[in-house]
């Protein structure tokens, strides 16, 4: 790994090592950058694939050999300063751009000037370049318009593409689709028509509050649940490669079986199917069953195009917390009187109805083999069930402190069942419990959390996100904007994760290397794991 900084005498360090064997960073290049204003630094370009640095301040741009620090050659800017650089993925060729409107193309293994081009209009301050991923476009992001130059043609005249005026770009980028274009700007990520600057899909208009994210058995996709509709990522770029079609326009005025929607509905919860391919959603609405009406709620399967396959029966109580078993056979849905309800996703048949707790459930999870049903209620009590039979089989937790439980999590071995309680106003407490060989749960260790706020009422949301990576060595507990990551087999603390908005929803990526974490705005972000 490398970084780089500059001090107050402008000396330019740039530092390597690696993590976990080397505690320190070691010296990998130095530059001394001289004085007055032509030193200020720029951009600093480290491509260590090609053995390159690239430094470019406002007097001037110095490309050198990483490994021996050596100064391939000099690009003077005088009188002019240099405002922007890239370097090509293959590491072949340099943009640098100036403060007029000037744009120089060098070639880095000769050090020679290629090609100048021109921006039309404007003047190069706060410009964005990008070079696309097969090197044979350029792009310059100016203002709210977006020039691009085929380098592989000899004329100097870039398409444009014009953004509405009194909007200013802040970054772009080439996407895999030639005639699209990634546009960041102040408060919006578009993806740009290059033909007439229309956009093509508007991250922001489709990502509202968050029901649900997973991640794809291979890694590759993650799939999230935001209102009505349903996006599909591509993990490796952060893509949004398909967003479903809203269903809310079925909702009020819809008859589905013996149950009518008379009036506004909202989702509660959603969870995908393992191979992403199913989403059930707990949809709250104004019901009218027969002659009754009232406040309810139905439970819907969709396909990922947001298709309605089926509406199961025998659920219309007021919220569901959702699980689905490991090998999606089973669904699971427990409501705000404390009833668990089981169905066959195959055909939608309500298998049973488990009751045993006495407030509204907060937690459900199926074992790895889909054979038992952990259940958490909030008047503090944990319950395991045998799926077949519907027989409770151990009550693993009911604390006679009265610590309400906020959440639970069971690893995905299967072996390790993390419970969420209150522990103070100002503290919550995690407690780890271990299955022996037979599965039967017994307490092991537990960690209080200060700072922590969990509060009852869970106001605006049904319960706290918590879920274990897939090892089981690592649990991420999301409670308000912080995200806290704990050391299971230790239980201890390790760093937490601060966002600007509430996180609504957690995912480790099958290999347990990232964390995604959804929050009430819309964001999906993604966290490598230490």
């Amino acid at each position: 790994m490398y970084a780089a900084y500059s001090d107050f005498s402008r000396r330019i360090t740039i530092l390597t090592w690696r993590p976990g064997d080397e505690p320190e960073g070691r010296e990998a290049f130095g530059l001394d950058a001289g004085f007055g204003w032509a030193a200020n630094l720029n951009r600093l370009i480290i491509a260590p694939a090609y053995d390159l640095v690239v430094i470019a301040l406002f007097g001037r741009v110095e490309v050198h050999r990483l490994s021996q620090r050596q100064r391939l050659f000099t690009i003077e800017a005088s009188p002019e300063e240099v405002r922007s650089a890239a370097l090509s993925a293959d590491g072949q060729q340099l943009v640098v751009g100036l403060t007029g409107r000037q744009v120089q193309l060098w070639g880095v293994s000769e050090g020679r000037l290629l090609r100048e081009f021109v921006i039309p209009e404007g003047q190069i301050f706060a410009s964005q370049f990008a070079f696309s991923p097969d090197g044979q476009r350029l792009m310059v992001a100016l203002d709210n318009n977006v020039y691009i130059w085929s380098l592989d043609r000899a004329e100097a005249t870039p398409s444009i593409v014009r953004l509405e005026p009194g909007v200013e770009i802040s970054d772009a980028q080439f996407s895999s689709d030639p005639s699209i274009v990634h546009v960041l700007l102040k408060d919006e990520l578009r993806n740009v028509r290059t033909a007439d600057g229309t956009t093509a899909r508007g991250i922001g208009e489709y990502l509202r509050r968050p029901h649900g994210i997973a991640f794809s058995a291979d890694g590759q996709w993650l799939a999230g649940a935001f209102g009505y509709r349903i996006g599909l990522w591509r993990v490796r770029d952060g893509a949004l490669l398909r967003t479903a079609a809203s269903f809310a326009s079925e909702m009020p005025g819809s008859r589905f079986g013996s149950v009518a929607l008379s009036g506004p509905a909202s989702v509660a919860e959603a969870v995908f199917s393992p191979d992403l391919q199913t989403v059930v959603f707990s949809i709250l609405g104004d019901l009218t069953t027969g002659d009754d009406r009232g406040r309810g709620g139905l439970v819907q399967l969709r396909s990922a195009n947001s298709t309605l396959r089926q509406t199961l029966q025998g659920y219309v109580s007021g919220y569901a917390r959702l699980a689905i078993s490991p090998d999606g056979r089973f669904l699971a849905g427990g409501d705000d009187k404390g009833v668990v309800l089981l169905w066959r996703l195959s055909d939608g048949l309500n298998l049973r109805v488990l009751r045993g707790h006495r407030e509204p459930i907060v937690g459900l999870a199926f074992s790895p083999d889909g054979r038992l049903l952990v259940t958490a209620g909030s008047e503090e009590s944990v319950k395991v069930w045998e799926v077949a039979s519907g027989r409770k089989r151990q009550v693993v937790l009911h604390d006679p402190d009265n610590s309400r439980v906020a959440s639970i999590a069971l690893s995905p071995t299967g072996r390790r069942l993390a419970i969420l309680t209150k522990a103070s106003r100002t503290a919550g407490k995690v407690a780890f419990w271990e299955a022996d060989e037979a599965g039967a749960f017994s307490f092991a260790q537990a960690l209080e959390i200060k700072g922590m706020d969990v509060t009852f009422p869970l106001i605006g949301r049904p319960h706290v996100p918590m879920v274990f990576s897939p090892d089981g060595r690592l649990l991420a507990i999301a409670n308000d904007e912080y995200t806290y990551l704990v050391d299971a087999d230790q239980a201890s603390l390790k760093p937490v994760i601060k966002t600007d908005s509430d996180v609504e929803a957690l995912a480790f990526s099958p290999d347990g290397r990232l964390l995604a974490l959804a929050t009430e705005t819309g964001s999906v972000l993604l966290h490598g794991v230490p």
